[in-house]
């Protein structure tokens, strides 16, 4: 059994195919446009909107138009609506960015499957049990099957194999 299921984990990380298959299943595809473009132009127009208004409201009241307390007042809730504004726009640019790194992650797997194919030929035990820590969430055994239950690191990883790897995590 362990045989079979080191097998399919090394053909699981020598198949770019397949991980990014299983990559997209749980995240979904990153190179995918979710269209948010037009309503990050939409709330950069909202905020010079808001942004004209305070400066009304202050032309306003240096003009005598509109006593003190009913600027502070519109004032405030013009801030406050370009404050909700700008949060939605930094929300927007953070998922672009992280769909971006998505996207990079993904590009990459074809260079870390021809290196994990080598890599994995033949290893020492303590290579295949480092390696399926990190990829293997949970192994079912019933009468029937064996299911594994893969997790695809989506972070940088370096597996340590080298005699400092070993020292670091004796003194620890």
């Amino acid at each position: 059994m362990e045989t079979w299921v080191w097998e399919h984990v090394r053909q699981l990380l020598s198949n770019s195919e397949l991980l990014q298959a299983r990559y997209e299943d749980g995240h979904g595809d990153p190179a995918v446009d979710t269209r948010e473009e037009p309503e990050r132009e939409r709330l950069r127009r909202k905020l010079l909107a808001v942004e004209r208004e305070v400066q009304r409201l202050s032309d306003a009241y240096q003009a005598g138009v509109i006593e003190l307390p009913e600027l502070q007042t519109r004032r405030q809730r013009a801030e406050d609506h370009g404050q909700v504004l700008r949060a939605r726009l930094h929300e927007i640019e953070q998922q672009q960015m992280n769909r971006t790194t998505e996207l990079r992650l993904v590009q990459g797997l074809e260079e870390f499957c021809t290196s994990m194919h080598s890599a994995l030929q033949n290893p020492e035990y303590e290579i295949k049990q480092k390696v399926l820590q990190l990829v293997v969430d949970r192994i079912g055994v019933d009468e029937q099957q064996l299911t594994i239950r893969p997790v695809i690191p989506t972070g940088s990883v370096k597996l340590q194999t080298g005699p400092q790897a070993y020292r670091k995590q004796r003194t620890s």
